[in-house]
């Protein structure tokens, strides 16, 4: 129960806000050239400050895990390379293997990357995207 609380805290404060925006909206007190503009300034100005400022601020020292850096920049070098290996043994061409490595590595689970992969380039609208 402790969990659920926790979880509406933290979730209800975000569902008001978006509620606040459309009920702003309807009764015309904010029209879309607004939104757009304050879309641009947050995405483009404060965002990135704030990205800066928090990695700025960040105490590395207790939470960096060397480890896990390695051991996750192998795992995805291991998938590349096994994906441009795979592709290559397929005789792929180049529209083929740039559809074939987007789909690698849009998947999350690893059991699905290849049939998934595969399964794009069966779709000639997405294999002609490739190229």
């Amino acid at each position: 129960m402790l969990l659920l609380l926790e979880t509406i805290a933290i979730v209800l404060p975000v569902f008001l806000v978006i509620s606040l925006g459309v009920c702003l909206k309807r009764i015309k007190l904010l029209d879309d050239s607004f939104l757009y503009q304050t879309n641009q300034l947050v995405y483009l100005v404060f965002l990135p400050i704030l990205l800066f400022y928090k990695i700025g601020t960040a105490d590395f020292t207790s939470y960096f895990d060397g480890a896990l850096v390695i051991g996750s920049s192998l795992v995805i070098f291991i998938g590349f390379s096994l994906s441009y290996l795979y592709a290559g043994w397929r005789k792929y061409p180049a529209a083929q293997k740039a559809v074939f490595h987007r789909g690698h590595f849009a998947e999350i689970s690893p059991i699905s990357d290849w049939p998934s992969a595969s399964m794009l380039m069966v779709k000639k609208g997405l294999q002609e995207q490739g190229s």
